[in-house]
């Protein structure tokens, strides 16, 4: 006996809403910057309504059918990854898409496993209909959306996609590393190692009692993107307990 097709597609949605709530609970390790501002723990990073937040401040939204984030603005740990100048994510969809209109969407999708498959920094990479979920050497994972960036995401992709990054980002705090959001759109992941270098670099910048545009241009050096460095000129502060925390990661190699 077959289930009538609307009650059949109201089971389906109901479980992909349930999938697509993920809840990493509370965590008391690591360290999040929300615009350059540091937020004390404990840290919950959820994912509800396409949307992935840490302690309610919004980290990633893949809501439809609104706008999605530019791939520019993603940043890859551990460096922001070009070819030739250009952001590998932009890249990616560039390459898709003039394969796609060569070569038909089959090709495209194999040519871009090839291109992906040759990347030193890329660990794993799932494609799916209209997009790439790439997890990088750090095991850090980014959607990209390969047609219009307006397109609807599809309910079962963003389910494990949500998992993905709540389990990523939950590893990430639980390992001592830090999270990074900046009003851009862009994100950052340090790993534990490189914090107590990070914030004391960004620190003593602060400290030199020199302008906000003087700050932010040395500040470029290390965040090319301008938004990005003033999101730190503007917030960043290290706060007597956030001071306290940074003592056991002096020697952290």
């Amino acid at each position: 006996m077959f289930m009538p097709s609307l009650l059949l597609n109201l089971l389906v949605m109901n479980l992909l809403v349930l999938a697509a709530q993920a809840d990493g609970g509370e965590i008391q390790t690591g360290f999040f910057f929300a615009h350059g501002r540091y937020v004390t723990p404990p840290y919950k990073v959820t994912w509800e309504n396409y949307t992935l937040s840490i302690n309610g401040f919004a980290v990633r939204s893949f809501l439809p059918p609104q706008k999605q984030p530019a791939t520019e603005s993603i940043v890859f740990s551990p460096g922001r990854m070009t070819i030739k100048g250009t952001p590998f994510l932009t890249l990616c969809v560039i390459k898709f898409n003039k394969w796609r209109a060569e070569r038909g969407p089959a090709e495209a999708f194999r040519l871009l496993s090839e291109f992906l498959g040759s990347q030193p920094f890329i660990k794993t990479f799932s494609l799916y209909q209209q997009g790439v979920l790439i997890t990088d050497r750090e095991g850090f994972s980014q959607y990209v959306n390969l047609t219009s960036r307006s397109d609807k995401p599809i309910p079962e992709h963003m389910a494990k996609l949500g998992n993905q990054y709540v389990s990523n980002f939950v590893q990430a705090l639980e390992q001592g590393g830090a999270i990074l959001t900046f009003t851009s759109g862009a994100l950052e992941v340090i790993p534990p190692r490189r914090i107590f270098q990070w914030i004391s670099r960004i620190h003593d910048v602060l400290s030199k009692g020199i302008s906000d545009s003087e700050a932010i241009q040395l500040l470029r050096e290390q965040y090319p993107i301008e938004s990005m460095a003033r999101d730190l000129v503007n917030n960043f502060r290290v706060t007597q307990e956030l001071e306290q925390r940074l003592q056991g990661y002096r020697n952290v190699r």
